[in-house]
């Protein structure tokens, strides 16, 4: 099975680097913790820093904010002339490439060059992100946007009334709602729904304590 393309809205939310800055971690992942920190009663002032006001949509906030508060400087594989001096909390390898032999065999030797750096490193290659924002989201590269975007979704209308029905969500009707288990049986449907609340819970006493993950 080919793997789905990224619609334009997808590739504009997974990236930003402007200005020599850039944000390492997929701005979608901004946008469900921004979600997040709009649905908890942030009384302690958590959040006072981000400057989010009521109403506000993400892509007004985000162009005010991102810079300041989770941007860091662009860095990445680049061409050097010389060996900078060690910079204090960069962790950076330098080799040397000899240019006579060919691409298939460079691009294999540094593979397994990176691969022995990692591992005598004690490097866990799907570790967190690492950054030097101010606030750095606490997910690994396997995130799933999705699911925790439904595990948000659950837990809104678990708070709420239905405005159909006048009276609190039932299980199933979150379930019907937000498509989840279509064809299965109401038990199942209802089960799928708790956990979704449940993890959705989780990631919101995270939130409550400035963390995302």
């Amino acid at each position: 099975m080919s793997k789905r393309k990224m619609t334009k809205l997808e590739k504009r939310l997974n990236k930003t680097q402007r200005d020599g800055l850039e944000i390492k971690f997929p701005k979608r992942v901004f946008v469900l913790w921004f979600q997040y920190v709009q649905f908890i009663d942030d009384k302690k002032g958590v959040y006072e820093d981000w400057n989010i006001k009521e109403g506000h949509k993400f892509d007004v906030w985000w162009e005010r904010n991102w810079k300041r508060l989770f941007s860091e400087s662009i860095r990445g594989v680049r061409k050097i002339q010389t060996i900078p001096k060690k910079e204090k909390g960069v962790e950076s390898i330098y080799i040397e490439v000899p240019i006579n032999k060919t691409q298939g065999d460079l691009v294999s030797e540094f593979e397994k060059l990176i691969k022995t750096e990692f591992r005598e490193r004690g490097i866990n290659k799907q570790k967190v992100f690492d950054s030097e924002g101010k606030w750095i989201p606490e997910v690994t590269r396997q995130f799933d946007y999705n699911v925790c975007k439904l595990n948000l979704e659950c837990l809104k209308r678990h708070k709420k009334k239905n405005s159909k029905t006048g009276k609190k969500y039932t299980r199933s009707e979150i379930g019907l709602e937000l498509k989840i288990h279509q064809g299965g049986d109401k038990h199942n449907r209802e089960r799928m729904v708790s956990r979704h609340i449940q993890n959705g819970k989780k990631t919101l006493e995270m939130v409550k304590k400035g963390r995302f993950k």
